[in-house]
Order: structure tokens, then sequence, then C-alpha cells
């Protein structure tokens, strides 16, 4: 009677074991999904590409034998469906491999276990024609809707623009870009308008709980646009039973307050951009092995964090933005440097995860963020590609992020078989400047300047501002030409330099790049 006993223990738990098998693990937050209304939006299912197209978050190869069907695939983002009847085969489907950086349990953030799941999520698209852009060159935008990070059980929804270059089809796939605005900034039309110009398909998303108000209906999405364009929470046509709003930007100032991530603004800002990520990847007109990541300012730290979470990206450009925000010599310091924000969203301590080429965009006179932190961020990725180009000349803001020339050639060096930037392959030491360069073949000319101030970089609060500001002016840097030989660099700085860089301006035909060294001690 015992062995009787045992052996129906054994098979009821056999049976509840291979029940448990076929429950799908897309969601992270539900046992299922809702059906949007297949009047103007696009639900989890549907968003997902044909059986031979590359999904997110999916095992590796398989062969797999398939009967003969019809099947009718419904749309991609502002496209028609389509029916294909595909004959008995045996088809090899290639999907992407999620690879999680390897990390004991012990080692594993609170932050790293509720981001994981979304990796592998296919949120919930909803298409919001009435919001479209109708702008000039805006008009093949859509507006979207997606569902973002939980809070307490309850959804968020998170409001986008997303566009595609002419042409781009399942059979003629493009490059894609997913763009993080900074402070002040909203999901920009006019900067994915730019992005598929360079036959880019592009989404930009809100990170901010953000979406168009009734007045920025067809008209919001550009830089400089005026507050009432936009409205803080869901209203109206976005708002939705069972949905909650997405946090607000509090510049970190509440994390120490909140011992629920869930409620924290920075945490719901880089799950947006995976998710984000996971919506090109759907895309069946969109080439999943060229997705980049491009942020601004604010944009440029979320960045930063993002692509130590994502490993799935081709390239990353986050412009002013970076990590070491805690050692930050402006107010960003102030926001990091608390343990609650530094043990949670140090994007530095994950900068070791990073594997892909990165461009790191910096201006010398930034108020937010100081050129050694944006150099440390280089040094930390420079082995997997990366990259540094410090402006003298420039300015911070979304508009001036966009038109920097370095992002999209770096871009197409990797997406479009671009020549690229000319970049460092080891870096000067001391005041006796010696080192070796990569160069384009198209590089028609390449100088070499080297810009040196005569005391350590430094910020403080000055007349006039109530943030620290850099102590040393335009007036402060001196320059010292050097000696370009082939791909070596050279020159010596005089005995009073202290901190410099070396400027690299590459002459090409379709115009000048400037890339540099990071930010050295002379004295070192």
């Amino acid at each position: 009677m015992k062995k009787l006993s045992i052996l129906l223990c054994l098979i009821m738990t056999l049976s509840l074991l291979l029940a448990s098998c076929g429950k799908p693990a897309n969601d992270p937050t539900s046992s299922s999904a809702p059906l949007a209304d297949s009047s103007d939006s696009v639900s989890e299912e549907d968003s997902a590409v044909s059986t031979d197209d590359t999904t997110a978050g999916t095992s590796a190869a398989e062969t797999t034998p398939s009967p003969s069907v019809t099947t009718t695939k419904t749309p991609d983002i502002g496209q028609p469906p389509t029916t294909t009847t595909t004959a008995a085969s045996t088809t090899k489907k290639t999907d992407v491999v999620t690879t999680w950086p390897s990390v004991s349990q012990k080692e594993e953030t609170a932050l790293e276990k509720l981001i994981k799941p979304y990796i592998s999520t296919n949120p919930k698209v909803t298409e919001v024609p009435a919001y479209n852009p109708t702008k000039s060159g805006w008009t093949h935008i859509k507006a979207i809707t997606f569902d973002g990070a939980q809070m307490n059980g309850k959804k968020t929804k998170v409001f986008a623009y997303i566009g595609f270059p002419k042409g781009a089809s399942a059979s003629k796939k493009v490059p894609a870009v997913v763009l993080v605005h900074g402070g002040g900034g909203h999901a920009f039309a006019e900067w994915v308008r730019i992005w598929n110009e360079r036959g880019y398909a592009a989404i930009a998303m809100d990170t901010t709980g953000y979406f168009p108000s009734a007045k920025g209906k067809g008209i919001a999405g550009d830089n400089g646009d005026a507050k009432d364009l936009w409205q803080y929470g869901m209203y109206g046509p976005f708002s939705e039973s069972g949905y909650v709003n997405a946090p607000n930007t509090d510049r970190m100032k509440n994390v120490p307050k909140q011992s629920n991530m869930e409620e924290h603004w920075m945490y719901h800002a880089v799950v947006s951009t995976i998710l984000a990520h996971n919506i090109l990847m759907t895309d069946n007109r969109v080439n999943v092995a060229k997705i980049g990541i491009n942020g601004i300012s604010w944009g440029g730290v979320i960045t930063s964090l993002a692509i130590g979470y994502d490993t799935r990206y081709a390239y990353a450009v986050p412009i002013y933005g970076c990590g070491y925000l805690d050692e930050m010599p402006t107010y960003f310091g102030d926001l990091f440097s608390p343990a609650a924000v530094k043990s949670q969203y140090s994007a530095a301590d994950r900068f070791g995860k990073v594997k892909i080429p990165t461009l790191w965009l910096a201006w010398v006179f930034d108020t937010n963020f100081s050129i050694d932190k944006n150099t440390k961020s280089y040094l930390d990725v420079k082995n997997a590609g990366g990259i540094m180009s410090i402006k003298q000349t420039w300015s911070h803001s979304h508009k001036a992020g966009w038109q920097a020339e370095e992002t999209f050639r770096f871009a197409d060096s990797i997406c479009k078989g671009g020549t690229g930037l000319v970049s460092c392959v080891t870096e000067p030491k001391g005041r006796n400047v010696s080192f070796t360069v990569k160069k384009p073949a198209d590089v028609t000319e390449l100088t070499a300047k080297a810009y040196y101030i005569t005391e350590k970089l430094s910020y403080s609060v000055q007349s006039g501002s109530s943030n620290p500001v850099p102590d040393q002016k335009a007036k402060d840097w001196k320059t010292v030409n050097c000696t370009v030989s082939g791909t070596k660099v050279t020159c010596t700085l005089p005995a009073d330099a202290v901190d410099y860089y070396v400027e690299l301006t590459a002459k090409t035909a379709d115009g000048s790049y400037i890339t540099t060294t990071g930010l050295v001690d002379a004295r070192a």
C-alpha cells in the first residue's frame, strides 16, 4: 500500500511538471497580455515578426518541420496585413540569443532582478493615429503607446514616436536606433525624422510619464516645444483601466526616501529603453543585429546605465551624460553620491559588461558633466571599440546633440559599412606626448592639436551661478600643434602644463570630424 501511495505521488508530480512546461514566460508581470483594439493598435502577439524573422530575447537557432499553412500576419506599425501560404518544409529559425551577464546570486543587485525579465518582454503596443505628427517632414512618423514597467502591481504606459526610412520593408531591412531625451525634453518626432533621413528606423519615447496635450496633438515633438504642448500623466485618449502613471523625473532626489524601487523614476526610464529596443527588434523591417542607442544629457546618463543591462545593442552614443556621476564636480555629484543611489544606479559598476563600440561626446565647458568623468567612462569601455570626442566649441542642448556629425559617421561605420572615425589605439602619458591612432581609409588629412591648462580641471560656484561651473574658461586653454606621421602623433607640452587632451581633426570628402584622446594629467 505504501509503495502504491508513493507511485501515485510521483505520477501527480510528473503531471504538474508537464502541465507547467507549456506556459509562456514572455510577460514578467502577468499570465496573459490584454488584446489591443484591432482598429488602431498592435497586441503583444501581433507585434512579433514571422517565423523566419528574428525576435527579441528568444532561444538559439532550431530546425523544425512546418506543415503547409495559410497565415495572415498582423501588420507592423503603420503597415497593412499580409497573407502568405507556406508549403510543407523544414525551416531553420535563427533567433537572437539574449546572454545575460554572468553574475552570482550574491552579486545580483535588486535593480538587476527587476530589469532582467523585461529583456525578453515584447510590450503591448497601441497606435494612436489621432496624435500622429502633422508637421512637414513628420507625416510618416507614427504616435504609439506601449506598456512600461509595472509599479506596485499596476501597469504603466509610455508614449513614443516611431518612424521608418522610405522603402524599409521585410525584404529591405534597415538599421535602427533608440533615442533617449534629456532633462526638459520629451519624445522628439524631429529627432526621429533626422535619423530616418539618414536611413535608420528610430523610436523616441518619453521617459518622464508625459503625453502630448490636446493642444500638442500632431505638433508636439520638437526641440523648444512650449510646455503646454505636453501634459504629465494619462488623460482622455491615453487613460485606461488598470494603468497608473509612470513616475515623473525626480532627479534621483527621492531614491533615498523610497525603498520600493518600482517607484524610482530611473528604473522606469531604463526599462523603457529596453522595451523600445524590443519593439524595434520585433518589427520585420529592422535588421535586429544593427540597433543602437543614442541619449542626450540625462538621456546620456540613462544610456550609460542601459548598456550595462541590455547587452544586445550594436553600438551606443551617450552625449554629455556618462558614468562616475557620484564623483562629478557638478550638481550631479550631489544627486548620485548618496549610498542608496550609488548602490543601484552607478553605470560605472556595469561598464565591465559593455562589449559594444561606444562613442562618448563631451563639451569642455559643460556645467552638467565634466570631461574627466567622460574620460573615465571612455577608458572603461575603450577595448570594446570606445571612442572619445571632446569639443571646445559647442553647447549643451538637444539640438546641439542632434547636430553632432560624429554620431552618424560612427553609427554608419557599424551598421552600413562606413569607414568610421579616427580612434586612439594607445593613449598619451606625461608631457612628452606620443600615441598611435587608427585612421580610416577615406581620411585625406589628419591634424592634431593638444589643448592644455596650467592647473587641474576644477569646478566651483561662482558669481551669478547657483551650481558649480568650470573654473577654467576658454582663455585658460592653451594649444600646442602636434606632428602626425602616419599613425603616430607626437608633441612636447610646456613645463607648466597640467591637464590636457589631444584633438584629432580628420578631413574627408564629406566633411571634417573631431575625435580626441581622453583627458590626461601631464604630471603623471
